[in-house]
């Protein structure tokens, strides 16, 4: 999860918004004659209003999922704990730890 996963799905869900404002009028044409129409119109701008926000939505969860996942990319054990150590100290400490440490 992260960038990627965001960037695709919340994509799909704006595209697919834009696609049901033609989509959802054609189905319901089909399906229940001019009533049908007219309540696939009511859909597709629902659909056109609601997919994009909820396309950041899930961009948003799948950006946050990504920072969360971010210290398991450390590969051993002691940058693990030093990335721990990291978030547990105060900022003034944790700038000075990191500009002294990245030399090892």
């Amino acid at each position: 999860m992260g960038l990627k996963d965001g960037l695709r799905d919340g994509l799909m869900n704006f595209c697919e918004g834009i696609i049901g404002v033609v989509y959802e009028p054609a189905k319901g044409a089909m399906q229940e004659g001019e009533q049908g129409f007219y309540s696939g119109v009511g859909r597709g701008l629902s659909g056109l209003i609601g997919r994009p926000k909820t396309g950041v939505l899930i961009f948003v969860r799948h950006m946050s999922e990504g920072i969360k996942n971010t210290p398991m990319t450390f590969d051993s054990l002691e940058k693990k704990q030093a990335y721990v150590l990291l978030l547990l100290l105060p900022m003034p400490r944790r700038c000075l730890l990191t500009i002294f440490s990245a030399g090892t």
